[in-house]
């Protein structure tokens, strides 16, 4: 536990302490509240309903550093909590104030490599292709707390012609986590390789094709 979360924070200061005082570093924060209520929904298991209301509070704080116009460094941490008001909890844990925090979003960003051709962005980030029907989310067992995915995309542009390459890895418990309380984010790890291209050289016809392994 130690490890990992020496771990964690030597990463998010390696990312964040070059910008300190500089001109390119931003940050900020926000803060979901969402509240469910379950009135009397049928199950599957005879004379079984759900009846319950709870919340989920979830709590983000972000810094991007741009050394230059073409250069990104970003790094965003996410904590939620969750209360319910028949005092049940959800397994594997309670959900409590505080308990585990992990970066969502830790990445690099290259723009405009190759005469403005190629960009590259490496390290976690959030990953979405067709509307979110061909790839997306990959912390799927958790719900909308995250969305993220880890591995490298680069970016093809050739006139009016796009093209992704991507390596990328989605792991069931990921590292980095801070307190971590064993939340399983996928149901197993996976590796993802693939490219998604998209063009509108015939204006009337724009198009898009992917091949994911």
């Amino acid at each position: 536990m130690r490890a990992r979360c020496m771990m964690a924070a030597a990463v998010l200061a390696a990312v964040i302490s070059p910008g300190l005082g500089a001109t390119g570093l931003d940050w900020g924060g926000d803060i979901r509240v969402r509240f469910t209520m379950l009135d009397e929904i049928s199950t599957q298991v005879p004379g079984l309903s759900l009846d319950q209301g709870f919340n989920r509070d979830r709590i983000r704080l972000w810094l991007d550093y741009k050394p230059t116009d073409d250069i990104t460094l970003m790094a965003r941490i996410i904590n939620e909590f969750r209360f319910y008001d028949n005092g049940r909890r959800q397994a594997p844990d309670a959900w409590d104030p505080m308990t585990e925090v992990l970066p969502d979003q830790l990445y690099m960003d290259f723009r405009n490599l190759a005469g403005g051709k190629l960009a590259v962005k490496a390290g976690r980030q959030t990953v979405k292709y067709g509307t979110g029907k061909i790839f997306a989310d990959g912390t799927q067992n958790d719900g909308s707390r995250t969305d993220f995915v880890d591995g490298v995309k680069l970016s093809l542009t050739l006139g009016k012609h796009n093209i992704d390459l991507l390596g990328l890895y989605s792991a069931a418990q990921p590292g980095m986590v801070i307190n971590d309380q064993d939340r399983y984010l996928s149901t197993f790890n996976s590796q993802i390789y693939g490219l998604y291209g998209s063009s509108k050289q015939f204006e009337q016809v724009p198009f898009e094709y992917y091949w994911v392994y």
